[in-house]
């Protein structure tokens, strides 16, 4: 089986009810991508395909909804999941000069 996030900017495209079926929760295992969900700002760095705009998918209304509406379960434990929804993309911009950092 290949990494269906590993198109660049795939994740980025496929619809909600889409992404639910494919998302694995391995990522989600490692405490400190549950940074990422806690209140806070972090830069999120990693390979191409590794993870990071899947992990910030999580935080997308649209996908909320479609976890909602599916039979998946929410794949975040429920101490990181107090938050309304965020989104944001970063490519080429220097974020990675700020900290804290998390590598995935």
């Amino acid at each position: 089986m290949t990494n269906p996030f590993n198109n660049l900017y795939h994740t980025e495209s496929i619809p909600a009810d889409r992404f639910v079926e494919i998302f694995s929760p391995v990522l989600l295992r490692e405490s400190k991508t549950h940074e990422l969900f806690q209140p806070g700002s972090v830069v999120l760095t990693g390979l191409q395909g590794s993870g990071k705009s899947a992990l910030l998918n999580l935080l997308k209304p649209e996908v909320l909804i479609a976890y909602k509406n599916s039979s998946e379960p929410w794949p975040l434990p429920v101490h990181c999941s107090k938050f309304l929804s965020a989104s944001i993309v970063l490519r080429s911009s220097g974020a990675f000069r700020f900290r804290p950092e998390i590598n995935i």
